[in-house]
């Protein structure tokens, strides 16, 4: 399937082709949820990059129509997950099309799939309601927080008296261990949001990595690559030092999602600087394995590492891109 000095045969076996593949992958996400959605979503985007070399558009109209009809039937009004991907590929279509950048794409379209992924959770808890009212939404959540809270304690208890019979002191406190659990659960939005970063962000390296090997857009594909402004980078650090010295009050869950959400970025960032530096005499196994053995043996640190080189790595590169601009 290439689209490079392309046949009209080529064409309509490629356009084929990824409308065969939207299809099964938009009936994945209707009856298997969202962990289908970045798939959907990129082979979505390459149909409609792929038709712009046509005549007419055809099969990207059509496809999303049959997916949401499809999704209706099974679901009724509950069509979230082929509307949401039908709207992330669009938007990684339109932004790459119009010329925006990697990291604008990526957090735009993130914060709309955020929204599919609330609306999803609303739903949810709307189903287990009698009488819609904001009290009764907010009885739902501190139900499932508590029942949470209270399993959580059980295994606690448990894993406290296998110890003691060996002769070991728990390493944390019941009430350490609730407070953690509230935190964490109070961040549940950033994750959340980190979720759907990840989830974008494997649909635009699909979709990228269609547009540079089977397309005449190939060298504007190698360049959109993801890499912010030193000013975000600058706040991650900055949230990285202040979260060492706030609490679980709310200042404290603001500087921890913009922590957790920043993070998963410069992550991606700093493994990948890691990669090329180790990979620099063409050794692409040992970078890998390296990378690997880290996370595995060493996963906490190794994430803060990767991201602290991500977020060294773009505010060094953009500094020498603003000196070369000034002279």
């Amino acid at each position: 399937m290439s689209l490079v000095n392309q046949s009209k045969k080529t064409y309509n076996s490629s356009v084929a082709i990824l409308t065969s593949l939207t299809f099964i992958t938009g009936i994945a996400t209707i009856f298997l949820g969202f962990i289908f959605v970045p798939f959907a979503a990129a082979f979505y985007a390459m149909l409609l990059f792929c038709e712009k070399y046509g005549k007419h558009r055809i099969f990207s109209y059509v496809a999303p129509v049959a997916l949401i009809a499809l999704d209706v039937l099974y679901n009724g009004y509950a069509i979230l997950g082929s509307v949401s991907f039908v709207l992330v590929g669009f938007l990684l279509f339109f932004m790459y099309s119009t010329g925006a950048g990697k990291f604008e794409t990526v957090i735009i379209i993130s914060a709309v799939l955020f929204t599919f992924y609330l609306a999803d959770v609303f739903s949810f808890i709307l189903q287990y309601v009698d009488n819609v009212s904001m009290e009764s939404i907010k009885n739902s959540l501190l139900y499932a927080y508590d029942s949470g809270k209270n399993i959580l304690l059980s295994l606690y208890d448990e894993s406290v008296k296998i110890l003691a019979e060996n002769g070991i002191a728990p390493y944390y406190t019941a009430d350490a261990l609730v407070d953690a659990y509230k935190f964490y659960v109070l961040c549940t939005p950033a994750y959340m949001f980190v979720c759907a970063i990840i989830s974008v962000a494997v649909a635009s390296k699909i979709f990228r990595f269609f547009v540079v090997k089977y397309t005449k857009d190939s060298p504007a594909a190698i360049k959109w690559r993801l890499h912010t402004p030193s000013v975000f980078a600058i706040l991650y650090i900055v949230t990285a030092v202040l979260r060492l010295f706030t609490g679980d009050g709310v200042f404290g869950i603001c500087v921890a999602w913009i922590y957790i959400t920043l993070s998963i970025i410069y992550v991606y960032i700093g493994i990948r600087f890691i990669y090329q530096f180790i990979s620099l005499k063409k050794n692409t196994v040992l970078a890998v394995v390296v990378i690997a053995l880290a996370f595995i043996f060493f996963s906490g640190l190794a994430y803060s590492l990767a991201s602290y080189f991500g977020a060294y790595y773009v505010i060094s590169v953009n500094r020498r891109a603003n000196a070369e601009r000034n002279g």
